[in-house]
């Protein structure tokens, strides 16, 4: 969270507005995409108010983490600074995100109010949110709330704000740009609307990231490909080919199937899970997808089994090593809590934990792919060819 707010800080105090140049005040160059930048600005001219000792905080986290550290580091060096109270008050952001998406979960849902209740505590009760967020300070939620926001949109048949929304969800986190050509293609009929909408949102995006593309001299290119240059061949061919396969079969999709919100939201959901499975997997990038996943169990409730199983094994998966469990604690006791040991500790001593995680991991890639296999036969009615083997095509 210290370095989430470390740049929106250096923004307010020392008017450092771009946060990918590499300055005496700035560590590396390395920060969020822009709309992270922008919102957590935001929040900060509020809660600096509140926080007296805020200069004196992060002079010390530039000082002694340049490198980053672990929280009982962060703990014994900046404890004397509020520290409870500043990490306290810099999640109450999410708040306000969690709490939007979880209500336009419930706007969007077409269902009874008893299934519409436990679909927002099932949100409330999201472990990905409280894990990936509320423990360990992501700021996913933002893009999850952006992404809610679009398909809100498309709820109410606002295509042009869907764009936007898509756009800013991207500049939040890269993920949903995916997602743009599923919503071109299902939102618009002919070609000039499609192009029109693509413009739309590319506008959107220029208009953010050019003035600090061009301010940065290429250092926000240079630091996507740095940060993407360890992508598996094997893997990125596997997930170009299945992307173009789904772009390839919405074409056939009847008219009176585009504007399905049921049917764009398991579009996307099928994208995500594409992306997860061939490219990463990993808990915080899983809060993107988790309000479509709820919505489909709602929807259709033999999709909580595939929810119970994306749980069980991203967690055993994603959440081992002292900092992701008992270390979560250690600014409240750093000797004990730091020396706990981990679940792996206790499972290695019945099975080897190597073979576990493998087994979490292609059960995670076989699960997605039966969720997508899943939606497709069940909107096999919504294509202009049939899905029937043995039978012809029509």
């Amino acid at each position: 969270m210290l370095f989430i707010y470390h740049a929106p800080f250096k923004f307010i105090a020392y008017g450092i507005w771009n946060p990918y140049i590499k300055t005496d005040l700035s560590n590396s160059g390395l920060y969020y995409a822009p709309v992270i930048f922008f919102t957590i600005s935001f929040f900060l001219v509020i809660f600096q108010q509140f926080l007296p000792n805020l200069a004196n905080l992060f002079s010390d986290y530039a000082s002694f983490f340049p490198g980053g550290g672990n929280t009982v580091h962060y703990a014994d060096v900046l404890l004397r600074h509020q520290l409870f109270r500043t990490l306290f008050i810099f999640k109450i952001p999410y708040l306000f995100f969690d709490f939007g998406a979880g209500v336009l979960l419930l706007k969007i849902l077409n269902v009874e109010e008893k299934k519409k209740l436990l679909a927002y505590k099932i949100w409330m009760l999201n472990p990905f949110i409280l894990h990936s967020c509320y423990m360990l300070g992501q700021v996913d939620v933002i893009p999850a709330f952006l992404l809610m926001a679009a398909i809100y949109t498309v709820y109410i048949k606002r295509k042009y704000w869907t764009m936007i929304l898509l756009s800013l969800a991207t500049m939040a986190k890269l993920f949903p740009v995916s997602l743009t050509p599923i919503a071109v293609l299902l939102l618009a009929d002919t070609f000039r609307e499609r192009v029109k909408l693509s413009l739309v949102f590319l506008a959107s995006v220029i208009a953010i990231e050019l003035p600090f593309y061009l301010s940065s001299i290429n250092a926000i290119t240079e630091l996507f490909l740095a940060r993407n240059n360890n992508i598996v061949l094997f893997r990125s061919f596997l997930s170009v080919a299945s992307y173009s396969a789904i772009l390839g079969s919405l074409l056939f999709v009847k008219k009176e199937g585009r504007m399905n919100l049921d049917f764009i939201i398991l579009c996307f959901t099928s994208v995500l899970l594409l992306l997860y499975a061939f490219y990463i997997v990993t808990i915080r990038y899983f809060v993107f997808i988790t309000p479509l996943l709820i919505y489909a169990a709602i929807k259709n409730k033999g999709f909580w089994i595939y929810n119970i199983i994306f749980f069980i094994t991203l967690f055993l998966l994603r959440t081992g090593g002292n900092s992701q469990q008992g270390g979560l604690f250690a600014a409240l006791h750093p000797e004990f809590f730091s020396s706990l040991p981990i679940l792996d500790s206790y499972l290695n001593l019945a099975i080897n934990v190597k073979i576990i995680h493998q087994v979490c991991f292609r059960a995670f890639v076989i699960a997605s792919l039966i969720v997508i296999t899943h939606i497709i036969i069940i909107n096999r009615r919504l294509f202009v060819f049939k899905l029937n083997f043995g039978k012809k095509n029509g």
